[in-house]
């Protein structure tokens, strides 16, 4: 027993030590690693020639290397290679001096490989040792598709007559500017013709089955305020058309009128009446008076009375018309109600509002006598109010 217990102790010791040298070494990568990181060094760019996108001047791209050191010691990257934005000038000039002031000359033609001009000026004036002569190059200007070399005609004589069979009709145009070279003199133009009855591809429009005559508009009708124009049927099928059409239209420049007041309600038609006068600064074309009818509803208004005793599980109140309803109103209204709810309870039914009494602790408080339901009524019996 003893043994195997040193034996244990022993392997324990042999894998914690192990496991401390492991540590150490990983530590010892990792630092070295840093500072290697920090100590290394990379050579310088070198670059191309920048090279234009479109011709010999303007924005491009160029190409840098960075290499290696040279001293033996190792870039992280190491040779690598990127591409940069660059911009070549347009105006080269071969000196420099603003003191030599050249004459310009024609542009030469476009050139559509590079797509620019140059220009050969010729010196005027300045020192001994300006150039006699200095190029400068620019971009073509885009012509807005109409090419570089733009041809432009005048009309010099005006359509011709249709041509039945091909429906065309032509026209001479002579050239008015461009180059002769390119441009033919003399240039033909051709479009469809409108022909009567006939659309724009050359085929019969659909006739019309149906033909009206315009009466015009009417005059203004005071009344209503309208116009009215009606058409009749000329040719036509008569079970297709319709033998008479009828339009209507406010007046533009109608009478103007001041308004009166609605009359009462009537009971049996249930309308109102208005009489307006006309103004007195309007046409004397237009009638003196005109008359508006409206529909209207009864203003009853009713007292509402007591409810009586409950016979055959039915009570009744009668409501009589209060003053200033309606002529039409009928004078009394009665009103019926069960006496119980669906519970089998009596239905709650009260007496008429007292006035309210005298303020006490800041409050007013009115009363009704409660005629059916019970105790369970008496909270709707009383009101108060802050006074």
């Amino acid at each position: 027993m003893v043994m195997e217990i040193e034996k244990n102790r022993k392997m324990q010791y042999s894998v914690v030590h192990v496991l401390i040298c492991l540590c150490i070494l990983g530590v010892n990568f990792s630092l070295a690693g840093k500072r290697g990181k920090k100590g290394r060094k990379c050579g310088p760019w070198v670059f191309e020639p920048c090279i234009p996108k479109n011709g010999i001047c303007g924005k491009g791209f160029k190409n840098g290397t960075r290499m290696a050191p040279s001293d033996g010691s190792k870039c992280h990257a190491g040779t690598k290679t990127k591409k940069f934005r660059c911009n070549v000038p347009c105006a080269v000039t071969n000196h420099a001096d603003a003191r030599c002031k050249y004459k310009k000359r024609q542009w030469t033609a476009c050139d559509l490989a590079t797509m620019s001009m140059n220009n050969t000026m010729i010196l005027k004036k300045g020192p001994a040792n300006c150039p006699s002569t200095k190029t400068i190059i620019k971009k073509c200007k885009k012509n807005r598709g109409k090419g570089i070399n733009a041809c432009k005609y005048r009309k010099t004589s005006m359509w011709s007559k249709c041509n039945v069979k091909r429906n065309v009709k032509k026209m001479t145009l002579t050239l008015k500017k461009g180059d002769i070279t390119k441009c033919p003199r003399v240039k033909i133009i051709s479009k469809k013709c409108k022909i009567k009855g006939k659309n724009k591809f050359g085929k019969a429009k659909k006739k019309k089955d149906c033909k009206y005559t315009n009466s015009g508009w009417s005059l203004c009708d005071n009344t209503s305020g309208l116009q009215i124009k009606e058409l009749t049927l000329v040719t036509g099928d008569h079970t297709k058309c319709s033998a008479n059409k009828t339009f209507t239209r406010k007046c533009k420049n109608g009478c103007r009128y001041l308004r009166g007041v609605w009359s009462e309600c009537n009971a049996t038609s249930l309308t109102k009446r208005r009489t307006d006068t006309l103004n007195h600064n309007v046409a004397a074309t237009c009638q003196p008076t005109r008359i508006i009818t409206k529909s209207c509803k009864l203003k009853c208004r009713y007292e509402p009375g007591s409810w009586s005793e409950c016979t055959e599980g039915k009570k009744t109140r009668v409501m009589t018309l209060r003053a200033g309803s309606s002529a039409g109103c009928t004078t009394e209204k009665k009103i019926h109600r069960k006496c119980k709810v669906k519970l089998g309870a009596s239905r709650c039914s009260f007496g008429r509002w007292g006035d309210f009494g005298a303020c006490q602790n800041g409050v007013q408080k009115k009363t009704r006598q409660v005629l059916s339901g019970g105790y369970r009524c008496q909270r709707k019996a009383v009101k108060t109010k802050q006074c």
